[in-house]
């Protein structure tokens, strides 16, 4: 989607700078969110993009679970899921990006989910943390989302697992990726810190 609205393919920050500066100024946004944009490790790491906070490693098991992956925990080759929140006043740019834990597996309605919580925790007049209000509330708004994905993981995987050759067992295994928003609702109204960010500064990479 980023790449069809801003008719940028990204495939790293110079890139990434274009396509937000041309959606910023030829389109008239003041506030872009890209929900994962993937990055090598290695950029993930000169970002100096913070792991997972401790309200969301807390709900991981002893083991980690199947098909996980997260900054510093998998092959330093392999790339991270980025989501950036960036607002732009006049000419200046402030850009913030969040490096995210990878499930490799599908899941149902994420992208609305987190565009719904993004739009229930902006307030132009509120920023944490030294973010802009934007990174504040998509920060915030991450949290909660990734904290659901995890324990939806979870749950799927000590589920029984039904087979998937058939059209009756694949809806089985589709409706234990359904987003656990009510089972895990107390996680929505407590937000925290929210999930931890950096400011990019666009003067080394733009």
């Amino acid at each position: 989607m980023s790449r069809l609205l801003s008719d940028t393919a990204i495939t790293d920050l110079k890139t990434l700078h274009t396509a937000l500066h041309r959606l910023h100024t030829q389109n008239s946004l003041a506030h872009i969110a890209f929900s994962s944009i993937p990055l090598r490790q290695q950029t993930v790491q000169e970002l100096g993009l913070p792991e997972p906070p401790q309200s969301y490693t807390s709900l991981l098991p002893d083991s980690l679970p199947d098909a996980y992956n997260a900054v510093k925990w998998n092959n330093p080759d392999n790339e991270v899921l980025v989501c950036f929140a960036s607002s732009c006043t006049g000419e200046t740019m402030e850009t913030w990006a969040f490096a995210l834990p990878t499930i490799l597996v599908p899941f149902t309605g994420t992208g609305d989910f987190l565009s719904a919580l993004c739009a229930a925790w902006y307030d132009p007049t509120t920023s944490t943390n030294g973010m802009s209000p934007l990174a504040t509330a998509v920060s915030k708004a991450l949290l909660t989302v990734q904290q659901i994905l995890l324990r939806t993981h979870i749950h799927a995987l000590s589920s029984s697992s039904p087979t998937s050759d058939d059209l009756l067992g694949k809806a089985q295994l589709l409706r234990t990726r359904e987003l656990r928003i009510v089972q895990e609702r107390s996680l929505i109204t407590d937000a925290g810190d929210g999930w931890p960010g950096v400011e990019i500064d666009w003067s080394k990479w733009a």
